[in-house]
């Protein structure tokens, strides 16, 4: 544990966690110390991290990865930083217009913890990466950050936004463990897309018929669960 913890404290010292280096082998280094108890420990860090944010009451947790799911992503992912970027991974539900005060909070306190940051698809232009455009208007319903701070000794995950985005992202997951899970893929017949534009024309204020548009999300939620939407869902879609 201590191998992996020491190594990974260097590479993100040397390389941060900027996107551009998420290739670089330096992350691949990793893989050969990755085991079962670095994955629990890692899961076990989730109430430090809430202590270390206090401000953000609804830090919610995600299941601990499993070795078999890590050792799948090693042989599929070039993206080397991304199989060790989530073992410790939590969520923000927000609305799309407090997505960007959440991640000023964030980087205030790894900054007073000296710690690393870096905001998804983030660049001069667009310093809140790809969910804001360089006019600022919503662009995306949800953001990722990445924060490397030494007290935890992993990379946290901080997933930032829709609790739909979370819904649909938590049956993908199930659906890659399990074809046969019984889930629905959210991706079907373009349904994410039109609720991500319901919740987009909202939060940038552009005129449309908000009945209408959402009586469409229902009538095609409605389709695709063979009229039998989960209450998660329902629940999501009613606060729209």
């Amino acid at each position: 544990m201590n191998s992996f913890k020491n190594n990974l404290d260097n590479i993100v010292k040397e390389i941060s966690l900027n996107e551009l280096n998420w290739k670089s082998e330096k992350w691949e280094s990793l893989f050969v110390f990755i085991n079962q108890e670095i994955l629990t420990d890692a899961f076990e860090k989730h109430e430090l991290v809430k202590s270390i944010f206090p401000e953000i009451n609804d830090i919610i947790t995600r299941k601990c990865k499993t070795i078999a799911r890590v050792e799948k992503k090693m042989k599929e992912q070039m993206d080397y930083f991304k199989v060790i970027s989530d073992f410790l991974a939590v969520r923000l539900h927000c609305d799309v217009n407090q997505i960007k005060d959440k991640i000023d909070y964030i980087k205030t306190i790894v900054s007073l913890n000296k710690g690393y940051f870096h905001i998804r698809g983030s660049s001069i232009e667009r310093p809140y990466g790809f969910f804001l455009d360089s006019n600022c208007n919503f662009k995306d319903i949800v953001q990722y950050m990445y924060i490397y701070l030494e007290q935890i000794g992993y990379i946290i995950e901080f997933q930032i936004g829709s609790e739909f985005a979370t819904e649909t992202f938590k049956i993908d997951s199930s659906l890659r463990d399990d074809p046969n899970c019984g889930k629905v893929d959210l991706w079907t017949k373009d349904f994410y897309a039109d609720v991500k534009t319901f919740i987009l024309n909202k939060s940038n204020n552009i005129e449309f018929n908000n009945i209408e548009a959402k009586n469409n999300i229902f009538i095609k939620a409605n389709d695709i669960h063979q009229n039998n939407i989960p209450d998660n869902l329902l629940f999501i879609l009613n606060k729209l």
